[in-house]
């Protein structure tokens, strides 16, 4: 009963910590705070009862316990939508509001119960009697430590592939502005990677024809999903779902090695964290696709350490596979790889393994070479090598970087870290506290493990200078550790482990899906573009005016590429489509030009104006963009400028 009582006491105590961090979780984590406080005062009052008498009176009570949470949760819920939704954005109305505010009280009302038994249960976890579960003990000079390590079935994923794919497409869909629950991803940044992608598709080589930053694996996935909608980012959501599927698999795979338990509210956690984190931005980046290629690493890295054995040869090839892929995405991301391999190379050596860790070097090499070779053969082939060293390796490395001296490094990492406390802080949070709960459980070796992997990816990513909002969505990947450590900790409070039939897990996961529904339409900063139609956003409006063009040509100024060419499906006939964040004096001459002698029938630029006698102002349509409200002008060439200072594009 103590037990109990604390372990109600710390995760109240957690929630209202969690709330001074992250405002938006108020109405899902006051309510099943109170509640259990409020709970656990009644229970203690009538400790010296006997045993049965207390189990009889807290189950007449758990519906009382219900109702107030639920009452609760729908009033913190209408506040949290009258301050933060609709009074910040004016031009919201409140009958817009109606269906959003609906929705979440049925998932409230369907979810916070289940809150509510968490907090009053000792702990909730769903242990697989059957898996075949070892145990191995902690590291020399420490305590010993028991860890379950899960022998794997036959058949990868087979039995949770549902309950997988259920939290992976809730997970994305509410909160990724790619999901067609919204009218449109208007990210800049998405809509180039698309730009350029479909660009491929006709004979457009990037680097060479069409300048960007990315890497060309980026545009080959946006590519094909060109193919599958050509006005809009089905294909991007429904790529999403994948990356989102495959990371919480080998999350799932993780999770399950380091506790031996198969427990469904490591998923919602899991899935909640990653996707609302404000790095996540409006969905489709480099990083939220990397997820599962950096975790697939992860999770073989742990697994050969938790079992003491080396790399197999088919994990190193998969490692250097997954390598190769992060390399011809967004190499900045590779810092993790070169802490991942540390830890295993220094065993090796230290058991004198040499041939081994040659073995397995040039197995990873073979894979970085397999990823590489076709991406290769592409710009070989069109005489574009040259174009993609200069584009993505040599601008990236020394155009685009601040880290011009030692100073200016450390600068750039302290920027970094202020960063990463902003807009990542769970990630930060909980690798802090799984670097000490490990260590003090003696593992050892996995927390070097996670500190050093940590470590070097974070340094790459920041040591440039640069810092956007997004960069730290790949350092999410340490998040399902954190989240496995932390309902560690919460069982070794609780007390013993909750043994659950399959009928109780489905009916568990049944409530789990609508929680994750509820929680991630209000912990997303997205769920905002809910409320607007496409009538109102500028790529619709804009694209009504060029259709009345034939074979319209276009370039974005003063600003990465809004989507017009996505929604007005039109192909760049400029080298410089849109302004990048590379300070290349170039581009800017280019766009002059571009201007200056009307070389394409339209321009759109976002909050910049365009002073240039072959352009007249034809539309202005004001749209907000994370909360910033921004005037979006579409300039047409004047009709005694056109002539042969236009170039034609392809229409698709």
């Amino acid at each position: 009963m103590e037990k109990q009582k604390t372990f109600r006491l710390g995760l109240s105590a957690a929630a209202f910590c969690v709330l001074l961090i992250r405002p938006l979780y108020a109405s899902f984590l006051i309510a099943p705070a109170v509640t259990a406080l409020l709970f656990t005062a009644l229970m203690a009052a009538r400790q010296s009862a006997a045993e049965k008498t207390v189990n009889s009176e807290r189950n007449g009570l758990r519906p009382a316990a219900m109702l107030l949470s639920m009452a609760l949760a729908v009033l913190f819920l209408v506040v949290w939508l009258r301050t933060k939704r609709l009074v910040s954005l004016q031009f919201f109305e409140w009958r817009k509001a109606v269906p959003i505010l609906l929705c979440a009280c049925a998932g409230a009302l369907g979810s916070l119960p289940f809150l509510s038994a968490l907090l009053n249960a000792a702990a909730l976890s769903v242990t697989d009697t059957g898996s075949g579960l070892r145990s191995t003990a902690g590291s020399a000079g420490a305590a010993p430590a028991k860890t379950a390590v899960y022998e794997e079935p036959p058949g990868f994923f087979c039995e949770e592939k549902r309950l997988l794919f259920c939290v992976a497409a809730v997970a994305v869909s509410v909160c990724s502005l790619s999901s067609p629950l919204y009218p449109f991803n208007d990210w800049v940044d998405a809509n180039c990677f698309f730009t350029v992608g479909k660009s491929m598709l006709f004979g457009i080589v990037p680097y060479r024809d069409l300048y960007e930053q990315k890497g060309p694996l980026l545009y080959a996935l946006y590519a094909m999903c060109y193919l599958v909608s050509h006005r809009s980012f089905l294909g991007g959501w429904l790529l999403e779902i994948l990356a989102a599927w495959s990371f919480l698999s080998l999350a799932w795979r993780c999770h399950i090695l380091m506790t031996g338990e198969k427990n469904p509210v490591f998923l919602f956690l899991t899935a909640a964290l990653v996707y609302t984190a404000p790095a996540f931005l409006k969905g489709g980046s480099a990083e939220e696709l990397s997820l599962p290629l950096v975790m697939l690493s992860f999770y073989y890295g742990l697994r050969c350490i938790y079992r003491k054995r080396d790399l197999s040869k088919k994990e190193a090839f998969l490692i250097g596979l997954s390598s190769g892929a992060v390399l011809w995405i967004k190499y900045s991301m590779l810092g993790f790889y070169l802490g991942f391999i540390l830890v295993p190379a220094v065993r090796m050596l230290r058991e004198r393994h040499v041939f081994g860790l040659l073995k397995t070097l040039g197995m990873i090499v073979l894979g970085v070479t397999a990823a590489s070779l076709p991406i290769l053969a592409y710009f070989g082939y069109h005489h574009a090598l040259s174009a993609l060293w200069e584009a993505y390796f040599y601008n990236n490395l020394f155009a685009y970087s601040k880290a011009s001296s030692l100073l200016n490094t450390v600068r750039g990492l302290a920027s970094g870290f202020a960063s990463l406390l902003t807009y990542n802080d769970a990630t930060v949070l909980l690798v802090l506290f799984s670097l000490f709960t490990l260590w003090r459980k003696g593992e050892r070796v996995p927390a070097i493990h996670v500190f050093l992997s940590f470590g070097f990816a974070f340094g790459m990513i920041y040591a440039g200078g640069i810092n956007m909002k997004y960069y730290s969505e790949i350092l999410c990947v340490f998040i399902p550790l954190g989240v496995t450590q932390l309902l560690r900790f919460c069982t070794d409070l609780g007390g013993q482990t909750l043994t659950e039939q399959k009928g109780k897990r489905r009916r568990l996961e049944r409530i789990l899906i609508p929680l994750l529904f509820t929680l991630s339409l209000f912990g997303s900063e997205n769920s905002g573009m809910l409320l607007h139609s496409r009538a109102e956003m500028p790529q619709f409006v804009f694209a009504e005016a060029l259709e009345k063009t034939p074979d319209a040509t276009l370039f974005n100024y003063g600003s990465l590429d809004i989507g017009l060419f996505t929604t007005a499906d039109i192909l760049p006939s400029t080298r410089y489509f849109c302004m990048l964040n590379l300070p290349s004096e170039e581009m800017v001459a280019e766009m002059e030009h571009y201007m200056r002698d009307g070389v394409t029938d339209y321009i759109v630029s976002r909050g910049l104006e365009v002073d240039s006698p072959c352009y007249r102002l034809q539309q202005t349509v004001f749209f907000p963009d994370n909360g910033t409200l921004y005037p979006y002008y579409l300039y047409a060439r004047s009709e005694e400028s056109s002539g042969s200072g236009s170039s034609s594009a392809e229409k698709p």
